[in-house]
């Protein structure tokens, strides 16, 4: 019987032993790795985590670990394994935030909104998981869902901006101005708070109120090609075309390639009577990335042929008249047909 009791003391002391070394071996792998993360270094950071994995393959620290680091060097899929990985031995706030993260960089907004819940589950009062919950919510048109989320994200951890935006995007305007504005006392060089402010203010033809926000955009970024071309529309509607003007050469300035700030341009040239350059821009109208409802961009015709040019012949060629806007202008215009042709000997 001694003999039976001295060996299994033996046994024990020798069992605490390997796990005492274990655990020190584990902290000296999170110690290394998280001052190679303190040097930015971060690809070395992910080998070493890696490295520790051989010797701890269930330790969710290192998968979590490992998961963040490959999330930084934009190796997402292998991202998205570690952190599900993870949460078969612990389950964790951040990996599901994380994770979820990730679903919703890649479009599967429903596997994120799963991982967002299970977060919530673990702590209800996220502010980061209720806003990004909230953002698919709005993305899906589900705005009574959102707003929820929004709300119980501004009792935890203040943003009246998003809940701006969802009034915005569900047309209540003065809703999203008054939470706008409650945002801009609670961080007044919030760029994008006064961006989105003007606009709304410029669409309810509250012209001087948007041209402040407009400026005070200016004031925080000299180089917002937005602004400019916003702004240069609110000055044509107010008949100020010098400064009008200036704002759309400077947009174009910034960003050359605009098709928006073209498309302005033409209209504002058009305004002044200013034909030549003004039906050379209007030409973008095919091209434009509208991002607002104002604005009158159309679609190229999809067919397997030339468009007419004014320096074409039109002699023994056909030529298809396509509609391209609304009634009125097709009342207007189709007056011209005559004229085309008379230029050439055409067929009936």
């Amino acid at each position: 019987m001694p003999k039976n009791k001295k060996t299994r003391k033996k046994k024990t002391a020798f069992s605490g032993k390997t796990h005492a070394n274990s655990a020190k071996k584990l902290a000296q792998f999170n110690t290394q790795i998280l001052q190679l993360y303190h040097q930015k270094n971060i690809a070395a950071a992910l080998t070493l985590s890696q490295k520790a994995l051989t010797h701890f393959a269930n330790d969710a620290t290192l998968l979590r670990m490992a998961a963040g680091f490959s999330a930084k060097l934009n190796k997402i899929e292998q991202a998205k394994d570690y952190l599900i990985h993870s949460l078969k031995y612990a389950k964790n706030v951040l990996a599901y935030y994380h994770l979820g993260k990730i679903y919703q960089q890649t479009e599967a907004l429903d596997a994120a909104c799963e991982c967002y819940k299970k977060a919530l589950q673990l702590d209800a009062d996220h502010a980061d998981v209720h806003r990004q919950l909230a953002a698919i919510y709005l993305e899906k048109s589900q705005f009574e869902d959102a707003k929820i989320h929004y709300h119980h994200c501004i009792k935890v951890q203040p943003d009246h901006h998003q809940l701006g935006t969802l009034y915005k995007q569900e047309s209540d305007i003065q809703a999203a101005i008054a939470y706008y504005k409650n945002a801009l006392k609670l961080d007044p060089k919030a760029l994008e708070t006064h961006y989105n402010l003007a606009i709304l203010q410029q669409r309810q033809q509250q012209y001087e109120l948007a041209e402040i926000e407009y400026q005070a955009v200016l004031a925080l970024d000299s180089n917002h090609a937005a602004t400019y071309l916003n702004l240069g529309v609110l000055l044509k509607e107010q008949n100020r075309f010098d400064e009008a003007r200036q704002c759309f050469n400077r947009c174009l300035e910034l960003n050359p390639n605009s098709a928006d700030t073209i498309w302005n341009l033409a209209l504002f040239f058009l305004t002044l009577g200013e034909f030549n350059v003004g039906w050379k821009y209007y030409e973008s109208r095919h091209y434009a990335n509208k991002t607002e409802k104002s604005f009158m961009g159309t679609q190229k015709p999809d067919i397997p042929m030339p468009m007419y040019r004014a320096t074409d012949t039109l002699a023994n060629k056909n030529l298809l008249i396509y509609f391209e806007q609304g009634f009125g202008d097709e009342i207007q215009f189709v007056r011209y047909l005559p004229l085309l042709k008379s230029q050439k000997k055409s067929k009936k």
